[in-house]
């Protein structure tokens, strides 16, 4: 008589394969596995060796046991490595179904008491890491950190944090950051993409799960990432001010390193060609009042005084304001200015300034819910996403009047808002 494949003699699977198994769809997070006494028949194993299995499933996280319920599973595994050779050989009569109840038993023989029963909030609670850059202190990396902490806390999961430098611009060691992680246990990591090379480094080829973040536009270092997109904000702004009839238009951007100066730069430059508009002005500060007050002073003292400025961080805004005030321009009628802000941050009296819009407190949540998404979703698929601004017209980008050979003529405008001629 024919022997049917799943009766072909084949190597008993390991706990390897086991976790290859239930890293498959259709396994979620919550599901239950079948008895022991079903395991031993599926996997052809002794009830000793099952028993082994389950121990070392549960040692690392991967399932809870509840007495008198079940054991299930609390999260899907990390992608398994292929040094186990009985593994893939186990596998080719295996599938992930064969190990977990199905649903039509589930239903049929579940009872209140047996539901009662399912994982504890704390059985089912996930150990989050956060690795970044602690001593940057800007306003969005704040609020990133509330996100993440309001988000995990309400999901009812444990998050720490570390920094990932020892000083400002200074990234621990690799040595100091594998001595770190040697003692965590996390289920997943979140870490700011910077310096997210050394921590892969020195994570090594541990299967867990990490997504990496960005509060600007930074280089991609490591994928999945998470950002706000702080260039799309640049290039939008150009072209409304472009549409609103604004020819000279400037970009006040924040003081820092060429890797965070360099894309906004581009995106400005960018913008400014699709435009056919040749006439450029640039000027950085630090986020401080008096430096912010300078470079604004800069800019209108240039020869072609700048019609429009983006101001690429609401910390220069103030400075901003204040030189405008001192030189007697009124933003919106002799100066256009949109600005970038973020939700929380409060903008300087006066008018309703033109802004292009972040909330880093969603990026945090975003990321809590991806990297949640991806411990408890078999075959979640990974994402590098981009976070834009979101545009929020006020008084001070509204459309100009530009003087053309001929006469004047009032630019149209899709930013909305009225004509105002200066």
């Amino acid at each position: 008589m024919a022997v049917s494949e799943r009766e072909q003699v084949v190597a008993p699977p390991t706990t390897l394969a086991v976790k290859r198994l239930l890293s498959q769809p259709p396994c979620r997070a919550g599901m239950r596995l079948r008895p022991e006494e079903e395991l031993v028949r599926v996997l052809q194993l002794g009830r000793r060796q099952v028993r082994k299995i389950l121990g070392e499933l549960e040692a690392e996280g991967i399932v809870v046991r509840r007495k008198g319920s079940g054991t299930y599973l609390r999260q899907v595994p990390g992608p398994a490595g292929n040094d186990d050779p009985n593994g893939r050989e186990a596998l080719l009569s295996l599938r992930a179904h064969d190990l977990l109840v199905s649903p039509d038993s589930e239903s049929q023989h579940a009872t209140r008491g047996r539901a009662m029963l399912r994982p504890t909030r704390g059985q089912r609670c996930f150990h989050l890491e956060l690795w970044s850059d602690l001593h940057c202190t800007s306003v969005p990396n704040q609020f990133v950190l509330a996100g993440l902490a309001h988000r995990a806390g309400r999901l009812g999961h444990q998050l720490t944090i570390h920094s990932l430098v020892e000083r400002e611009n200074v990234p621990l060691s690799y040595d100091e950051i594998a001595r770190q992680l040697s003692d965590s246990h996390a289920d997943g990591y979140l870490v700011g993409d910077r310096w997210s090379d050394l921590f892969m480094e020195a994570l090594g080829k541990r299967a867990v799960p990490v997504i990496s973040f960005d509060t600007g536009v930074n280089p991609i270092h490591h994928e999945p990432l998470l950002r706000l997109d702080t260039a799309e904000a640049v290039e939008r702004a150009v072209r409304l001010f472009a549409e609103s009839g604004y020819r000279r238009i400037a970009l006040l951007d924040m003081e820092g390193p060429a890797h965070a100066n360099e894309p906004l730069r581009e995106a400005y430059d960018r913008a400014m060609s699709q435009a056919g508009l040749p006439c450029r002005a640039v000027e950085t500060a630090l986020p401080q009042f008096n430096a912010a007050l300078a470079a604004f002073r800069r800019l209108v003292s240039k020869p072609e005084q700048p019609e429009a400025v983006y101001v690429s961080d609401d910390f220069l805004l103030a400075g901003v304001a204040e030189g405008m005030s001192v030189a007697g321009l009124r933003p919106g009628e002799d100066m256009g200015i949109i600005t970038l802000s973020n939700v929380g941050m409060p903008l300087p009296d006066g008018p309703i300034w033109s802004r292009m819009e972040f909330n880093p407190k969603l990026l945090g949540g975003r990321l809590v819910d991806e990297i949640v998404r991806r411990l408890e979703e078999a075959g979640a698929e990974r994402a590098t996403m981009s976070i834009h601004a979101t545009w929020q017209p006020g008084e001070t980008h509204l459309p100009r009047v530009h003087p053309l050979a001929g006469g004047d003529m009032p630019a149209q405008s899709s930013a909305g808002g009225s004509k105002v001629a200066v």
